[in-house]
């Protein structure tokens, strides 16, 4: 029996895997030496000039190893949350529960300690978007954080061009993330808009208590232009019809009235 299932999403291919041969292999070798001649299960095995999967039904992935894949971090940092209580929920879940929250609808339990952990996950994993955004545009262009004061992230200039450049970050593949109305308007206004989105970002809780977010897959998307994806509203703002107010009566006054009964119920005649 499978216990805490999680799919990646991601393959770890046999590709990643053999970039780092030369990791596993010395891995393994420390790992043999301490065994004393006992069976290690270790998940890959020496093939001429490579490595190739060891096969059994069952292999024993050591901690080193999982350390070498994003992928695998991601899974393991994901299951030991679920299992302490704490999952830091993905950006198109916060903003879910934010729009059930302003329309009075319950939120999931326990949302006092999961909303300050997941401001945390969201402060680290946005800082680490930017620095990664700063230093992949910062190869061709002269780049200023700006996102303190406009409606997007950072201003790329050189000779004389200008390029605007929103920044995601997530913990999921990167195939959904958040815009503001602020933000959608900006990029249908500016045709000079880029977005780079990191995904696949790690996060864990270090030993202080801190959170950490780690990793990242970069996706650019220079020029950006929104028809090319797809747009989807999460929540809407609605101003409600004028009406006159009405006094709120419970249930039980209000069947009486409705009865003749008045604000007392019959007295039984004799």
């Amino acid at each position: 029996m499978l216990d805490q299932y999680q799919q990646l999403e991601l393959p770890v291919t046999l590709a990643d895997i053999r970039r780092h041969k030369n990791a596993l292999l010395a891995l393994r070798r420390r790992i043999q030496a301490g065994a004393k001649g006992q069976p290690i299960y270790f998940p890959w095995i020496p093939y001429r000039d490579t490595l190739r999967t060891f096969q059994s039904y069952l292999v024993k992935m050591p901690r080193e190893a999982i350390k070498l894949f994003p992928q695998l971090r991601t899974v393991v940092g994901r299951t030991k949350a679920e299992s302490s209580g704490w999952v830091p929920a993905s950006p198109i879940e916060q903003t879910e529960e934010a729009v059930k929250d302003a329309a009075g609808k319950v939120a999931r339990p326990g949302r006092g300690q999961g909303f300050q952990l997941e401001q945390e996950v969201k402060v680290a994993v946005e800082a680490l978007a930017m620095n990664a955004a700063t230093e992949f545009f910062s190869k061709a262009w002269d780049v200023e954080d700006v996102h303190g004061t406009e409606s997007y992230d950072l201003t790329c200039g050189r000779n004389g061009e200008v390029k605007h450049v929103e920044v995601k970050g997530t913990t999921t593949d990167g195939a959904e993330v958040i815009l503001t109305p602020n933000e959608v308007q900006h990029v249908q206004e500016n045709p000079c808009a880029a977005l780079f989105v990191l995904a696949n970002i790690a996060v864990r809780r270090a030993e202080d208590g801190t959170v950490v977010a780690t990793g990242g897959t970069q996706h650019s998307y220079d020029p950006w232009h929104l028809n090319d994806g797809m747009l989807t509203p999460l929540g809407f703002r609605y101003q409600v019809p004028v009406s006159r107010p009405r006094t709120y009566e419970p249930d039980d006054k209000l069947a009486r009235r409705r009865k003749g009964y008045g604000a007392e119920p019959p007295r039984n005649r004799v």
